[in-house]
């Protein structure tokens, strides 16, 4: 008896995860925007290149003011925090993270969001609770990022060692008879805050069929409360 074929041959891609096990459970898609047969003989119906953006995202999105690695992820996580209405300069993001306004390349991103968590002033009187959470490698799961972009919440995404403002997603729903969805990456849209905002080299994206997601060095995300 002939083995039966694998997950990658039928899918022909991947969902953004490298461990195996969740692989393993990933529904077979035999083609997108037809009927494929999913998980425990479940038939599922797969609905292609479905979209959440952050709305106006590459007008409001912050620029970095020197062109390094530090300036950069700042500028990101100044876009990110401006979303949830709290206010914070970059150049103050920078000096929080290393008491100093020099350049530096990096690496400790799960260090730096451990840095910027805390208290930030809102309104001149109140104060909100900042937590930043990074979460090493490609996301296994692909449906906080929808949550959140959905919500006007754009994230960070590292790659290449680089921070870029991830404010997009394209992927394929696979619909079960049960009413449960699988996702399924198709492309990852980015913003670099290194490149001027009239410049088209500042928007640019990671695609399923063609860059590789150990690349992806990992996903911050933020969320914001009140202090009491």
């Amino acid at each position: 008896m002939n083995a039966r074929p694998s997950l990658c041959q039928n899918l022909g891609a991947f969902c953004l995860s490298l461990i195996p096990l969740i692989i393993a459970l990933c529904a077979v898609i035999v083609s997108a925007g037809g009927v494929s047969a999913g998980d425990q003989g479940q038939t599922r119906t797969t609905i292609p290149f479905q979209k959440a953006e952050v709305s106006g995202a590459l007008h409001s999105s912050v620029t970095a003011i020197r062109k390094c690695d530090n300036y950069g992820w700042a500028a990101v996580l100044e876009t990110m925090l401006r979303t949830q209405k709290v206010n914070a300069r970059q150049i103050d993001l920078v000096t929080k993270t290393d008491s100093s306004s020099r350049c530096l390349p990096l690496s400790e991103y799960e260090s730096l969001a451990q840095a910027v968590s805390g208290r930030y002033l809102f309104n001149q009187n109140q104060w909100l609770q900042v937590q930043a959470t990074y979460t090493k490698g490609a996301p296994t799961l692909i449906d906080p990022l929808i949550v959140s972009l959905r919500r006007g919440q754009p994230l960070m995404m590292v790659w290449r060692k680089r921070a870029y403002l991830l404010y997009g997603i394209v992927y394929d729903d696979a619909l079960g008879q049960s009413g449960d969805h699988i996702f399924y990456v198709r492309e990852l849209k980015l913003l670099d805050p290194l490149v001027a905002a009239d410049k088209p080299e500042r928007t640019l994206s990671f695609v399923r069929d063609r860059d590789d997601p150990r690349d992806i060095d990992g996903i911050m995300s933020i969320t914001v409360s009140a202090h009491e």
